[in-house]
C-alpha cells in the first residue's frame, strides 16, 4: 500500500463534469472526496487525493482561484502524482498544456471560455467551461464544478492515565 500524505482534510468536495465531443450526448460524472480547503479573501485552495480504481493513491490535485475580489479569476490546477500537470485557466484566454504520463507525454491548448467562482469561509463553488484542442486529431469542450464545504472537526480519542 502506498503511504499516503498526511494533511489536514477539513471538507467534503464534490466534482461535477461532462466532456463533450463534437457528435456525443454527454452524461455527468461526479466525484466525492475529502479535502483540504483554504479561503483568505482573495484567494481559495482545494487539495484531495486522486485514487486509481482500486482507491489507492495515485496523486494529488491542487485547485487555485485568484481574484475573487477583484473579479481577475485564475484557476489553476496542478496534478503531481501518476499525472504531471499545470492547467491555467483566464476567461477568454488559450494557454499551452503539457500532460506528462507513465505512458508518454503530449500538450494541447486550453481555452476557457467561462469561470465563475464563489466563496466564503466554510464552502465554495468553482464553474469552469473550457474548450481542449489536441491539434488536429480532437477538440472537446468541458464543463466542471466543484463544490466543496467545510466538515465539522471530528473529536480525537484522548487517553487517560490512571495512577
Amino acid at each position: 500500500m502506498t503511504k499516503r500524505k498526511v494533511r489536514g482534510e477539513n471538507a467534503v468536495l464534490t466534482v461535477r463534469s461532462r466532456l463533450e465531443f463534437e457528435q456525443d450526448s454527454p452524461e455527468w460524472s461526479e466525484l466525492n472526496t475529502k479535502a483540504q480547503y483554504q479561503y483568505h479573501g482573495e484567494t481559495a485552495s482545494i487539495v484531495y487525493t486522486d485514487l486509481d480504481e482500486l482507491g489507492e493513491p495515485i496523486g494529488e490535485t491542487e485547485v487555485t482561484v485568484t481574484g475573487l475580489r477583484s473579479g481577475s479569476l485564475i484557476v489553476t490546477i496542478h496534478k503531481t502524482g501518476f499525472t504531471e500537470t499545470l492547467m491555467i485557466l483566464e476567461p477568454g484566454k488559450t494557454h499551452p498544456v503539457s500532460y506528462e504520463t507513465m505512458l508518454g507525454s503530449f500538450r494541447m491548448q486550453l481555452h476557457t471560455i467561462n469561470i465563475r467562482a464563489f466563496f466564503t469561509e466554510k464552502k465554495g463553488e468553482i464553474i469552469l467551461r473550457y474548450s481542449m484542442n489536441l491539434g488536429n486529431s480532437a477538440s472537446n469542450v468541458n464543463t466542471v464544478i466543484m463544490r466543496v464545504t467545510m466538515q465539522a472537526p471530528t473529536v480525537q480519542a484522548v487517553q487517560h492515565r490512571l495512577s
